[in-house]
């Protein structure tokens, strides 16, 4: 959940991960239980309540998010309800909320928002992203990283 970024500051990724074991007990919904949280059976990260109230109990530098769409209208969103309600949990915990996303995601808008965009700071996304769309994320507030590889 957490890795050390130099000068000691402490990021969380949006992905809990958990157990493989947990995550292979079939369920209808394609997700596995254990104990009362959700494990999605493909990214092993875990969602639900008791993920959620994991991040009341500690403090986070910075929230690195991945999504499935973000725009400066409709924010970061998801196609999984849980999903949002657990990364949400997390960025308003955090001190800032950095989204990764190619720009395939950029302009597009998905069933659950996880977070407002004025609740980001910084997008990091690259150069095939649509150029009026990212404009408008910089009019809102957050900072544009583009990179290519």
């Amino acid at each position: 959940m957490t890795c050390d970024l130099s000068g000691g500051a402490r990021s969380a990724k949006d992905q809990y991960y958990v157990a493989p074991g947990v995550s292979r007990k079939p369920v209808s919904s394609g997700r596995g239980r254990s104990g009362g949280p959700a494990a999605d059976a493909v990214s092993l990260e875990l969602v639900g309540a008791l993920a959620e109230s994991t991040f009341n109990a500690v403090n986070v530098g910075t929230a690195i998010l991945g999504t499935d769409g973000i725009s400066a209208s409709a924010g970061v969103t998801t196609h999984d309800e849980t999903e949002a309600r657990t990364n949400h949990a997390m960025v308003i915990k955090a001190q800032r909320a950095v989204v990764v996303a190619d720009g395939s995601k950029v302009g597009r808008v998905a069933f659950a928002q996880l977070a407002e965009i004025h609740e980001v700071a910084m997008l990091i996304t690259d150069s095939t992203a649509d150029p009026a769309e990212l404009q408008r994320i910089r009019d809102a507030g957050v900072e544009v990283v583009i990179v290519d590889a």
